[in-house]
């Protein structure tokens, strides 16, 4: 009877230890959560894209800051949560759209010279050699804000530049 006792009291003990070596605790600090935009800046800017119906200009597209820096110096060093947009396959051609979702608010002046300048220097530099494409540049160049968003968007002119590009 003994040895019965020994057995059931081991078996037991197996058992509980078995038992505990499957469950994990709980996390205690919860897991940390990218920020969330409330834009989606690729979608709107498929969005302003198909607006445009014909009058849409063929663009390559850009998902990443290191895309923009070498047009738009000074970007890369500033912290984007999105970036999006399409740039012209032809050098010195207008047709471009940047959005832009800055991490700090502080930076959104900081962006907003410098795709300035970048306007202002297309224009400058097109003078003298295609006035359609200075007329872009001078006349048909919006840069808009919209709390940390950005968006730039330079066409040829009599192509409008649709609402969704003009943030509030």
């Amino acid at each position: 009877m003994k040895k019965t006792l020994m057995v059931f009291a081991c078996t037991a003990l197996l058992a509980a230890s078995l038992s505990a070596c499957g469950s994990k605790p709980a996390p205690t600090e919860p897991a940390p959560t990218e920020p969330t935009s409330s834009r989606d800046l690729q979608m709107l800017y498929q969005s302003g894209i198909t607006a445009m119906g014909a009058d849409a200009p063929v663009l390559f597209p850009v998902s990443d800051i290191s895309e923009l820096s070498p047009l738009f110096p000074g970007l890369e060093e500033i912290s984007f949560r999105q970036v999006s947009g399409g740039l012209s396959p032809v050098t010195g051609a207008p047709d471009e759209v940047v959005l832009l979702e800055v991490e700090n608010s502080a930076d959104v002046q900081k962006v907003v010279d410098i795709l300035q300048k970048a306007v202002d220097e297309g224009a400058v530099e097109s003078e003298g050699t295609d006035e359609a494409i200075t007329a872009a540049w001078k006349d048909n160049a919006s840069i808009t804000t919209d709390g940390n968003y950005i968006c730039l968007a330079v066409f040829m002119n009599g192509v409008s530049i649709p609402a969704e590009f003009m943030l509030p």
